[in-house]
């Protein structure tokens, strides 16, 4: 619905073990795809077509565990094997449907606020890239500029009811180069979430934004504060990527 974001509620990848108890399922609708998220594999399907994602293949290694304890399993494990130990929320980021990949990111901690890895899964043969490593409490909206050379997405930071926060990432997917952006608030008192986000040209992406008091918020209650919403643009050119 226009105007309207519901911030997502991440369920938390299990392990195996853990998982035979329990089966997780949520479905995310992303463009063409739905894809569904069990606990060891998301399943992607459009139309008749169906494909199935291991957890065990996304390349989430020892190294990259919040846990020391989960990192210090993995580290034992064989070779190069994937840590599906410390692999949570894996969430659906953004379609290329050029390229038939699908962009998605895993959590490899638990906090709030937490590291994240960005992958690329191509579905055609089944091929998983790392693009870049990531922090914050979630991810959404991701959206490829029309060449594909730009990954663009809203990252949220949790710091309670009335403080999650939100930024615009955009990433070069050529160079392995990224900037956050955020809008300019009024003041520091202010909060930002970001409603939509599209590409308006080859290399500038528009979004919304919804902007309200923390202290008006922690005053009234969550949901009753005032609030203003703007539009503007980001020119990729100008964000001094790195």
């Amino acid at each position: 619905m226009p105007g309207v974001r519901t911030i997502p509620i991440w369920l938390a990848l299990v392990s195996a073990a853990a998982a035979q108890s329990r089966e997780v399922r949520v479905v995310q609708k992303l463009g063409p795809l739905e894809v569904t998220i069990r606990h060891d594999e998301l399943v992607v399907r459009r139309g008749a077509r169906e494909w199935h994602i291991p957890m065990s293949r996304l390349p989430v290694r020892a190294a990259d565990c919040d846990n020391p304890t989960e990192r210090e399993h993995c580290a034992a494990l064989p070779g190069q094997s994937p840590c599906v130990e410390c692999m949570y929320d894996p969430s659906p980021l953004a379609w290329d449907e050029a390229r038939g990949s699908l962009y998605l990111a895993v959590a490899t901690g638990m906090s709030k606020n937490r590291p994240w890895i960005i992958l690329r899964y191509r579905l055609g043969d089944g091929q998983a890239t790392r693009v870049m490593a990531d922090y914050g409490a979630g991810f959404d909206m991701g959206t490829l500029s029309p060449s594909g050379q730009y990954l663009a997405y809203v990252a949220y930071a949790s710091a309670g009811i009335c403080g999650t926060d939100s930024s615009i990432k955009v990433i070069d997917l050529r160079s392995q180069q990224s900037a956050s952006t955020r809008y300019g608030t009024k003041s520091d008192d202010e909060t930002v979430l970001i409603q939509s986000l599209r590409w308006a040209t080859a290399t500038a992406v528009e979004y919304s934004a919804e902007i309200h008091s923390d202290s008006e918020c922690r005053e009234v209650g969550a949901g009753n504060y005032s609030k203003r919403t703007v539009t503007d643009r980001i020119e990729i050119m100008k964000l001094g990527l790195r």
